[in-house]
């Protein structure tokens, strides 16, 4: 533990000390920028500058000490520092204060001080910290289980994308914990958890739809009675009665003996359309989706458009988001109605929506319906990105980047680019290798890094990094010199599309022999996922 009476005494000089100039020469320090790398160096300018209250100084001198960098291994210290950014408000901070006090990491085990300091980083936007705190409350660790504020906590974190999160979405809507029962639902999250090959997500789900199938059984019972009553009442202009119709058709008409559905696409249609003339939001927000991507209807954004804005107008959050997105790819010329989707995404923002957040943050970037402004843009991409949104973390972090001017700004881009390449973001991992590659081979730490992410990319189907692993295979300098090697990338990323790959293939296929080649075509089905 740090001497406090030597950090107080040590206030008359600190007080002479520009904490900013001495986390920048730490951050220097620490990467090799400009000067010889030196983590010793690095440590003691961190603390410098995190005993002056710099926060991120308090920060990465923490973990720096959690690693063993900069002087030996220290949890109790590392501990300490954490605890100061804690203090000063950092989300991720109080976060790992509360996983400390959680583990016993550095300080005694304490389920109340690390509930306390979850629900800190939590209402400070950190998604990952709701997680954790949902978990002790339902758990009932630190005190008595509170299952529907556990469900509140693993919302946020599920919709951020959490497999976790999302299992336990599935098993609480399955069974009826701190939410209404809701067998479908519980299937969705549970399918999207076992997408990411969670296992207890997929054991779920198998439960679940067992349980699906014997409520649809009744459901299916109860159509067959109610069709009759339904299709009198639709046919007499009953907008309700026409959309509850449609929406038969579209899944399916059981046969009398429930064993059989019938789908009956221009019926369903043709009852959403109705029901969307006579002023049913979730009509025209149906008919919308229809017409934005269905086998039964040809695609048609600027109808799926229309209709959008006409569920929009009736202030549905979904027609709004989806808008959003027609607007940012460019679909029709709305006049107006640009303007009006910006100050509806807006609205949906500063409510703590985090795809509209999102989403605004692109409008704004690009100055769609409204002027340009890549400050604002970029704080709305920061709250969405703090909420673990990865495409949100993507554009922030290629914006940051396009506009840094110091080496401690390069690193805070690639920082978030390696946030969302963690979450599986082919093109955040792509990006972050090209940045970490243009470092240079001289910082072999970032070469090993710029090898990771370009790889991972690669393996997930990006033409761009396939082209770049077959360079540095060609080329051997960041890894080992292998032409079969390389060929194969160049070959995979020729057949994805990428323009300079086909002529860098057709080079190195002069300078194999006949068995390299074979070697090359096993390779290329064993290289991508």
């Amino acid at each position: 533990m740090p001497n406090t009476e030597q950090d107080s005494g040590s206030a008359d000089w600190l007080s002479n000390v520009n904490p900013e100039t001495a986390w920048q020469n730490a951050c220097r320090a620490e990467s090799g920028e400009g000067r010889e790398k030196d983590e010793d160096l690095a440590a003691m300018l961190y603390r410098i500058a995190a005993l002056c209250g710099h926060l991120q100084a308090a920060k990465r001198l923490a973990r720096m000490r959690s690693e063993g960098r900069g002087g030996c291994r220290d949890e109790i210290d590392a501990f300490h520092w954490y605890l100061r950014a804690a203090d000063l408000g950092d989300p991720e901070a109080q976060s790992e204060v509360g996983r400390r006090y959680e583990l016993g990491l550095g300080v005694g085990r304490n389920f109340a001080e690390s509930m306390k300091w979850y629900q800190r980083a939590w209402d400070n936007g950190l998604v990952g910290a709701g997680l954790k705190l949902g978990e002790m409350l339902e758990e009932g660790r630190g005190g008595f289980p509170d299952p529907e504020k556990a469900f509140q906590c693993y919302t946020q974190a599920a919709n951020a994308g959490d497999p976790e999160a999302q299992f336990r979405m599935g098993r609480c809507m399955l069974k009826g914990r701190g939410v209404a029962a809701d067998t479908e639902a519980a299937i969705t999250w549970f399918e999207r958890a076992a997408a990411v090959n969670h296992e207890e997500a997929r054991r779920g789900l198998i439960e679940a739809l067992a349980v699906w199938r014997e409520e649809q059984r009744q459901k299916d019972a109860d159509i067959v009675r109610a069709l009759p009553d339904l299709r009198a009442k639709a046919r007499h202009g009953d907008r309700e009665a026409q959309e509850r119709l449609a929406g038969i058709y579209r899944s399916g008409v059981p046969s009398d003996d429930l064993n059989t559905r019938s789908v009956l696409p221009a019926e369903s249609l043709r009852w959403y359309l109705e029901a969307a003339i006579r002023g049913s939001p979730t009509a025209q927000l149906a008919l919308a989706d229809l017409y934005l991507g269905s086998e039964w209807v040809p695609s048609d954004k600027d109808e799926a458009l229309r209709w959008y804005l006409r569920a929009a107008e009736q202030g549905l959050v979904p027609a709004r988001l989806s808008a959003a997105r027609l607007l940012i790819e460019g679909v029709g010329d709305r006049g107006n109605w640009n303007g009006q989707v910006v100050r509806w995404s807006l609205a949906l923002a500063e409510q703590g929506h985090v795809e509209a957040q999102y989403l605004l943050g692109i409008l704004l970037e690009r100055g769609l319906g409204v002027p340009v402004d890549f400050e604002a843009a970029t704080q709305w991409y920061t709250q969405a990105a703090g909420a673990g949104r990865s495409d949100a973390q993507f554009h922030l972090g290629l914006l940051l980047d396009q506009r840094a001017t110091t080496e401690v700004q390069r690193q805070s881009a690639r920082g978030w680019l390696e946030s969302a390449a963690k979450q599986s973001s082919r093109e955040s991992a792509r990006e972050l290798g090209k940045r970490l590659l243009d470092l240079g081979a001289a910082d072999s730490h970032a070469m090993r890094d710029a090898h990771k992410w370009l790889e991972q990319a690669a393996r997930d189907h990006d033409a761009e990094a396939q082209w770049h692993m077959g360079r540095i295979h060609e080329q051997g300098v960041i890894a080992e010199q292998d032409d079969v090697l390389a060929y194969s990338w160049y070959s995979l990323a020729a057949q994805s599309g990428w323009p300079a790959a086909p002529d860098d293939a057709a080079r190195l296929e002069k300078e194999l022999s006949g068995e390299e080649l074979r070697e090359s075509a096993d390779l290329c089905s064993e290289l991508v996922n």
